[in-house]
């Protein structure tokens, strides 16, 4: 890549992960926005075919995602407190103009049956995700390694699963899991020690899913790519029901709601025609 290339392609990765502390956005999404999500997996799944440039670009970008994450938490987190309507309305605006690349991905012209049925079966294990209580299982403080294996397991799954797929909500498993705030406090305080076992079988359920990934994205992309449109477009369904409804309901007729009414709808119709014309204009590499 070429220097500004790097500041690009920084800037993205960045962005990525300011987003990703909206809740119920996923960073996949944002990749897969931004144009480098093929890219990430292509470089994860043959790491070790050409390393040094395969490491880097994986490097690149986890580096860039989590200084996003850093220099935007404090931003982000006034802006969700002080203008969440608006915020989500953006951010919803966003994941459904991404479903013009989906298409484009697919290399669809004409919509077949066989697209509607993978769409829906993308909805439907996200519904099916969603669906699980929080809280079903329990880390256990004074078991140990072995007293936690099978949360490990699972946890490495459902986790990985929500890290390479787009639409897929990684907080939302940590709740599913009774483990977010567990897994805050370790982060925040750097115990390393009941951290690292999530990292390592997290770590490895990637490397053996994303080969798998890459070979649907390769060989059945129009299945692959419908099925994470399904995904998407669920999130987007989730987080309106979840957290723009609730604000439309309220309707108090005051001034305040009415200007936050019509700055929703231009801001999501902002959003919605910035990723579309992103999408329109990125390459199908």
């Amino acid at each position: 890549m070429k220097k500004n290339d790097y500041i690009k392609e920084g800037a993205k990765g960045v962005l990525t992960g300011a987003s990703m502390l909206v809740p119920g956005i996923s960073g996949g999404t944002m990749a897969l926005i931004f144009g480098y999500y093929d890219r990430l997996i292509s470089a994860a799944a043959g790491i070790f075919k050409n390393f040094k440039k395969n490491i880097f670009t994986i490097l690149f970008y986890m580096i860039t995602v989590a200084a996003g994450f850093v220099i935007f938490s404090w931003p982000m987190s006034f802006l969700l407190e002080n203008f969440s309507f608006i915020m989500f309305c953006f951010f919803v605006g966003t994941i459904i103009g991404s479903l013009v690349l989906f298409k484009k991905k697919a290399m669809i012209e004409k919509f077949r049956l066989s697209d509607i049925i993978y769409f829906l079966i993308g909805v439907a294990v996200s519904l099916g995700i969603t669906l699980i209580p929080a809280d079903v299982m329990a880390y256990n403080a004074e078991g140990g390694f072995f007293g936690n294996l099978i949360l490990y397991i699972i946890a490495g799954i459902l986790l990985s699963i929500a890290l390479i797929l787009p639409g897929i909500s990684t907080s939302h498993v940590l709740l599913i899991l009774g483990i977010q705030s567990l897994i805050l406090d370790w982060v925040k305080t750097l115990d390393i020690i009941p951290l690292l076992p999530f990292v390592i079988i997290t770590l490895i359920f990637i490397f053996a899913f994303i080969k798998i990934l890459e070979f649907a994205l390769n060989k059945k992309a129009r299945m692959t790519y419908m099925m994470i449109a399904g995904f998407v477009l669920f999130s987007a369904a989730d987080i309106t029901i979840d957290n723009i409804f609730p604000f439309i309901a309220d309707a108090s007729l005051t001034s305040g709601y009415i200007l936050n009414m019509i700055a929703g709808v231009l801001i999501f119709i902002l959003g919605l025609s910035l990723t579309a014309y992103i999408s329109k204009k990125a390459k199908t590499d």
